[in-house]
């Protein structure tokens, strides 16, 4: 098993085992590169199986070896822990286990900044987590951030020309968002926009310009994903709906481009089947392009995707497929699942 030293460089082993993916371990289960939409046979399962799967982050280094993790909570949300798998070159993935940082019930929110992993810890849903730098064994506490709440702010970090930035709701659910020069040193969160929110992520284009995301219900919508930019960190676009081709769309994410744009990667209920996952180029300039479906219905309820485009230009996205749900809709069953897609959205 492959444990993440997350400090000041790649994730690598920390207790003197041979990496996963070579030294003569296991071969790892591959991923096909799929054409749109996906279809089950090209979706690799990856999860518990028994759990709450949900959010996920994906790095490569520079030899090409991948790491994703992601966290899987139990149906009750009393425990949640990170979950780790790696790849030697983003094709094939070993079977994924459950890692452990630190004695907090929960670890949640994984992210990669420049090949370290940082997570949140935290005792309960309700107190104010703690950042850390994930080294199994001996994780760093880093300093708090004024705002973040809770384990329910879902803090994510993303590198940035300048440094590091890191964007979470606060305990009024406002989308927020905190730069600094790295992750030990990140300055009084600003606000990204007025209204309440949730699923706030970060994107980085080209140029060093930013793009966030976040959702909130709006008049009869269940649930509208928007989009808005900044030059600085500082003043915002007013927001943009991420689609209209659904009022009812979750999830959305942001995946660098090989161009300096952005693709945007989202989830909403496509059929009677339930959710499916889309995508559409984003330009610095937010001119959108067209919409593309990344799902077949036969892959499952495809939710909380993450996405990464490879040096090979392929891009892996995890996404959290619903496998059950209770009495009253809500999931009791998400299963983390990869696809390896050939190429961008056009």
């Amino acid at each position: 098993m492959l444990l993440l030293a997350a400090c000041d460089g790649a994730p690598g082993p920390v207790d003197g085992s041979a990496p996963a993916d070579g030294g003569g371990g296991p071969p790892g289960i591959p991923v096909p590169r799929a054409a749109l939409p996906v279809g089950a046979d090209a979706a690799l399962r990856l999860g518990p199986g028994a759990d709450l799967d949900v959010a996920s982050a994906i790095t490569q280094d520079e030899a090409g070896a991948v790491t994703l993790v992601f966290e899987s909570f139990d149906e009750g949300f009393t425990r949640g822990e990170l979950w780790s798998t790696t790849s030697a070159d983003g094709a094939a993935f070993q079977v994924a286990r459950p890692i452990g940082f630190t004695p907090h019930p929960f670890e949640a929110s994984p992210s990669f900044v420049d090949g370290a992993l940082v997570f949140a810890g935290a005792d309960d849903l309700e107190s104010p987590p703690t950042l850390y730098l994930g080294r199994v064994g001996a994780p760093e506490a880093l300093p708090p951030v004024s705002g973040l709440a809770s384990l329910l702010s879902w803090p994510r970090l993303q590198a940035t020309p300048g440094g590091v930035a890191l964007v979470f709701r606060d305990g009024g659910s406002a989308p927020r968002l905190a730069t600094g020069a790295d992750v030990r040193s990140l300055g009084a969160p600003r606000a990204i926009a007025a209204e309440a929110a949730a699923m706030v992520t970060l994107g980085v284009f080209g140029d060093g310009s930013l793009a966030a995301t976040y959702q909130r219900p709006v008049g009869a919508e269940p649930m509208v994903s928007f989009v808005v930019r900044s030059s600085d960190g500082e003043a915002w676009t007013e927001p943009a709906r991420v689609t209209d081709a659904s009022p009812n769309v979750h999830d959305t994410t942001l995946v660098g481009r090989s161009d300096g744009g952005l693709d945007l990667y989202y989830a909403y209920p496509a059929s009677a089947a339930g959710f499916a996952l889309f995508r559409r180029r984003l330009d610095p300039d937010g001119a959108l392009g067209p919409e593309e479906r990344v799902t077949a219905d036969e892959v499952g309820e495809a939710t909380k995707p993450e996405g990464l485009r490879l040096a090979s230009g392929d891009v892996l996205v995890a996404t959290a497929v619903i496998t059950r749900r209770g009495p009253s809709g809500e999931p009791t069953r998400q299963e983390l699942t990869l696809l390896r897609l050939n190429g961008e959205a056009p």
